[in-house]
């Protein structure tokens, strides 16, 4: 079991989109992860079948089914996939990312069988339920709810200057998050294309979300989530003590 050896199967030092990579997952792998998935058969995705290296991708679905996707866009259509998962994994987590780090460590085989050129276009890989639950009683449960911000991802110049001036949203719905960056790809000349049913490839045209380049956007978006300290997002959420109206953590009342 080496988890950074397979993190570095997903970011090689000769791609430029490595830099874009989370480590996070990588470093919370068990050795659950390194036995519990057999290589799943990935099938070519038809919408995708026609794209070129001026096109980039982003799979914005939920649980495993963005790393499946991610997969079968690199053995069938060449494509760098970038997992972009800025969660810990923890004991009785809000967004169980079980799977996700199980197809992590399968997928690192795929990928170094695929042998991807150093110039691969990349498919940006997200969790769609990233930010789900919020409204929840999460009172002892591990909060691993995350969100994407534009320094997740590369500037319209570094996109462009490396030949793309397509982007493709794979997805159910567009979240506010990413929104905020589409938008500013947008702006930029690049093309914004959808595909919400695995199937149709349509021209989309986003308006401003709001708050949009905001001072204040970043704090309000990470407001109410929980930072970790080995990187990323996740954390126990305090319980209420009602005996003495303060706060105690799962962990000291087990202490």
């Amino acid at each position: 079991m080496d988890n950074l050896l397979v993190y570095k199967t997903w970011a090689p030092e000769e791609s430029p989109w490595s830099l874009w990579v989370k480590p996070v997952l990588f470093a919370f792998m068990t050795l659950h992860d390194y036995t519990s998935n057999d290589k799943p058969s990935l099938e070519p995705l038809k919408w995708a079948s026609s794209l070129n290296k001026s096109t980039a991708v982003i799979l914005d679905l939920p649980g495993g089914d963005g790393i499946l996707q991610g997969l079968s866009f690199a053995v069938h259509n060449g494509y760098r996939p970038i997992p972009l998962y800025n969660c810990c994994k923890g004991h009785n987590m809000i967004i169980d990312v079980s799977c996700i780090t199980s197809l992590l460590n399968v997928g690192g085989t795929i990928i170094s069988e695929s042998n991807l050129a150093s110039d691969a276009p990349p498919v940006f890989i997200l969790d769609s339920r990233r930010l789900e639950h919020g409204y929840d009683s999460n009172a002892g449960k591990f909060d691993n709810r995350w969100c994407i911000v534009p320094q997740d991802m590369p500037s319209a110049n570094f996109l462009k200057n490396a030949g793309i001036d397509t982007i493709i949203l794979r997805t159910d719905k567009v979240n506010g998050d990413l929104a905020h960056i589409l938008v500013r790809y947008q702006k930029s000349n690049i093309n914004i294309k959808i595909c919400r049913n695995d199937e149709l490839v349509q021209d989309v045209n986003l308006k401003e979300p709001s708050s949009f380049r905001s001072i204040f956007y970043r704090s309000s978006v990470f407001f109410g989530l929980k930072r970790n300290s080995a990187g990323g997002f996740g954390a126990i959420v305090p319980e209420i003590n009602h005996s003495s109206n303060t706060y105690s953590s799962s962990r000291s009342r087990m202490g």
